[in-house]
């Protein structure tokens, strides 16, 4: 192995071992050598040294592993939280009615007060609405209803997900695609060279950072406080153990509204990415230059579709700049352009 390939492959290694995974992993298995196993040595009637170097280097062993476990299983835990793998859906049948109530009633909210709005206007019409009071109250409510549905669920009810994270986090995966007609799925794997070019791409993962680092920490906050629960109960001290299932449960509660919130900022610096630089990305895909707004989105729809399309199926996209009619063009000149042939 070069000196090179052994230079990234260690810069690799120490990208993919965060805070976010380091941590969690040194106090699940400090709680255990120091707090745990102490506890059930009485019990039990065995003597571990804690402190002798084995013991401590099987320690740091297991940090790593379950540190890159937490790394590897990211994606599959922020799918449980989100409810989103359809077998569990009977689980959060419950929790997902209770979103749908709460979808529909805010869809409704929006549509009553644009409605008030739209009859106001109409009634001062040739005349300004904007000085009535009204008005003023019913835009400000509007405003806020607005941001909430777009910050906190998709835009469409059969894209609800059972919890809060859930839907936090769908609403900025579907935010690309109901503005600019850009589906994420498609496009953000190849925005992300970009991102990285520009030096933005060090935002998107600073806010990810802070999320799985909550979610981590959570989860094994929860794990050890309901181990100690249990084990205290299983010691014959049922008020302590009784307290920390509690304890562990607030602390949960807690780590999840973190969680939210993380997610949150992250999905703006995602919502900003295809805001400031999917022109970028045009010129890098090749793709026409749209006269309007309205012309973008389908654009971006038909580049969507392009990229998720089947072979055979190119030529009914119009979508790419004619590079060969260009060529073709500097190739020959047209007939005015031309020297006369001398006699």
């Amino acid at each position: 192995m070069s000196i090179n390939a052994l230079t990234e492959a260690i810069k690799a290694i120490a990208q993919s071992l965060q805070v976010a995974t380091i941590f969690p992993s040194l106090l699940f298995m400090l709680v255990h050598i120091y707090i745990i196993v102490p506890r059930l040595q009485g019990f039990f009637k065995i003597q571990v040294d804690t402190t002798a170097p084995p013991t401590l280097a099987i320690v740091a062993a297991l940090s790593l592993i379950m540190s890159y476990a937490l790394y590897a299983f990211n994606f599959p835990l922020i799918q449980l939280l989100e409810g989103y793998h359809p077998s569990s859906r009977r689980v959060w049948k419950a929790w997902l009615d209770a979103k749908r109530s709460k979808f529909r009633n805010l869809t409704a909210t929006i549509k009553t007060l644009k409605t008030r709005i739209r009859r106001i206007e109409t009634e001062y019409y040739p005349h300004s609405a904007h000085t009535d009071p009204t008005w003023q109250i019913l835009s400000t409510e509007l405003f806020r209803a607005e941001s909430e549905f777009e910050y906190t669920f998709p835009s469409g009810e059969s894209l609800l997900q059972p919890t809060t994270l859930g839907n936090i986090i769908a609403a900025y995966e579907d935010y690309s695609r109901t503005r600019y007609g850009m589906e994420s799925s498609a496009l953000w794997p190849r925005l992300v060279p970009i991102l990285k070019e520009r030096q933005y791409l060090d935002f998107v993962t600073q806010e990810k950072v802070v999320f799985d680092f909550l979610l981590n920490t959570g989860l094994v906050t929860v794990f050890l406080g309901l181990e100690l629960g249990y084990l205290t109960l299983f010691l014959n001290q049922p008020l302590l153990g009784g307290g920390l299932i509690l304890l562990t449960l607030v602390a949960g509660w807690v780590f999840y509204f973190g969680l939210t919130v993380a997610a949150d900022q992250w999905g703006m610096t995602v919502r900003v990415a295809f805001d400031l630089y999917r022109d970028e990305l045009r010129k890098r895909l090749g793709l026409r230059v749209a006269d309007t707004f309205a012309a973008e989105h389908v654009r971006w729809q038909e580049t969507s579709r392009f990229l998720h399309g089947r072979p055979g199926e190119y030529d009914k996209y119009q979508i790419f700049e004619l590079e060969r009619e260009r060529m073709q063009d500097k190739s020959n000149p047209s007939p005015t352009s031309r020297v006369p042939p001398t006699a």
